[in-house]
Parts: C-alpha cells; structure tokens; sequence
C-alpha cells in the first residue's frame, strides 16, 4: 500500500472533524484566554465554564494539528496557528472566522 496514499486518505476522512473542533475552539474562545499567558486545563475549563475532561481532549486533539501546544507542566500556550483564532486576528476576526459548524 502506497503510504502517501493512505495519509491523503486519513487528511480527508479527518478533515472534517479538525474543521469543526476548530470552530469549537474558536466559539469557545480558547485562544484569546492563552493570549495572556499559558494556562492549564482545570484553568481553563473554569474561565470557560467548560466541562475539564472534554475540553482537555480539544486541546489535545488540536495540539496534534498544530493549533496548540502543552509545555511539560500541563499548560497550555498557542502555536503561531492559534493566533488566527483571536478575537483581534486580521484575517479571521469574528464576523470574517469561517465556522464550519
């Protein structure tokens, strides 16, 4: 089996779960919460009012993606892809974020 052929598969089967744990995250306002400075899960879920468990698979899910990344201690900061998620970005700001939702 040709591998580059079974990874253009899984990117297409996938994609439209990555587009929608995007616009999780970017509804949730994950993004604009690390702008000012890591923050853990627990931390997290609280200002979100966000079930923890759940929202710690996001995280990690999109951290696979690139979107996120998780230091050794457990917090959580944002990737350059991240910054796309901001309520302030210049592309992608929250009447132009294309949600896929």
């Amino acid at each position: 089996m040709d591998q580059n052929l079974a990874e253009q598969m899984m990117r297409m089967m996938t994609g439209g779960v990555v587009a929608q744990s995007i616009s999780v995250a970017a509804e949730l306002g994950i993004a604009d919460q690390l702008a000012s400075g890591e923050k853990s899960s627990s931390q997290l879920a609280a200002l979100l009012n966000a079930d923890e468990q759940k929202l710690h698979r996001l995280l990690r899910f999109l951290a696979s993606a690139g979107i996120f990344q998780v230091n050794t201690d457990g917090a959580w900061h944002l990737t350059p892809l991240a910054g796309f998620l901001l309520n302030d970005a210049p592309v992608f700001g929250p009447r132009r974020r294309p949600y896929a939702g």
